[in-house]
């Protein structure tokens, strides 16, 4: 319990826009220390899995229990007496399901979009202080209540301007998806050195991949690189947060095939269904048969 829950409240919001900046930031800085995770139990499932989970959680409990502590905080603040206290919930949980909807619709529709995920955090995270700087001013405290809740709102929101930030060429090269290609390096390298200096150490091992074109979308981090193979060949690829899905030789053969089989088996297929866009070729390939209907349907 507490005697101002309307100072709770404020405090929530701080914590929450705080900690949400600190830990997006080490989660896009974070993937040779993934890397290192990964490798070092890759023959030990129970604990890869159990390390994976625990610290998921550990980085995650802290926003989410503040983000959470909002509601019902707000629901003492909105409850004058027990006999309102049924209306009180349920105005406060129309107001929270509005604002979920219009949230995500303003993330996935027009944050991402114009900003992009990491900028789009600092945004909602500024606005989040800005929000409850606001309230607690208008509040009508005391000018000596309010140094410490002022000194908090400048310094989030100067946060906001440098956190979180992300090597976006790094995050597409996927080290944390195939840690086994870095294993003499990551063996050589303490945790902590994988989280400090594990992308300084590594950097020499990508020279070979020019990343063209990054886009930050809702689903991920879109890229387009160039590569050149062991012969000499240029090879074009796509990748989705990390992990290549198409390119011009190395799953072209494959998806080309996996367009032609179903339809050698069913000569008289007049509508087909291909699961998962990706690179565009299986789909591709599949429009060389007389259907009258193609539907790609992403997953």
């Amino acid at each position: 319990r507490s005697r101002n829950p309307f100072s709770l409240l404020v405090a929530t919001q701080f914590a929450a826009a705080g900690s949400v900046l600190v830990v997006s930031h080490f989660l896009g800085n974070a993937q040779i220390f993934f890397a290192k995770i990964l490798y070092q139990l890759r023959d030990h499932f129970f604990l890869l899995e159990t390390a994976k989970t625990g610290l998921l959680f550990v980085l995650m409990v802290v926003p989410t229990v503040f983000l959470g502590a909002s509601f019902p905080v707000a629901v003492r603040i909105r409850t004058r007496s027990l006999a309102s206290l049924g209306e009180s919930v349920g105005k406060l949980y129309a107001v929270s399901t509005v604002g979920a909807f219009l949230g995500s619709f303003s993330a996935g529709f027009v944050l991402v979009p114009l900003l992009g995920k990491a900028m789009g955090l600092s945004f909602l995270a500024g606005a989040q202080v800005f929000t409850a700087m606001t309230a607690s001013m208008l509040a009508g405290r005391r000018p000596s209540l309010r140094v410490v809740p002022t000194v908090l709102s400048v310094t989030l929101l100067a946060g906001c301007l440098f956190l979180p930030r992300w090597d976006r060429a790094s995050l597409t090269r996927g080290k944390y998806l195939r840690p086994d290609l870095y294993g003499d390096a990551l063996e050589n390298m303490s945790l902590m050195d994988s989280l400090f200096l594990g992308r300084k150490r590594l950097a020499h091992l990508c020279t070979d991949q020019d990343i063209l074109w990054i886009e930050d979308g809702i689903g991920g981090l879109v890229a387009v690189g160039r590569t050149v193979n062991s012969l000499g060949a240029t090879i074009m690829f796509l990748s989705v947060n990390g992990k290549i899905v198409t390119s011009t030789q190395w799953e072209l053969h494959m998806m080309t095939i996996a367009g032609h089989l179903p339809m050698m088996f069913h000569r008289n297929a007049k509508n087909a269904l291909v699961i998962g866009l990706g690179g565009g070729i299986t789909a591709g390939e599949m429009l060389y048969y007389p259907l009258e209907t193609l539907d790609v349907v992403e997953i």
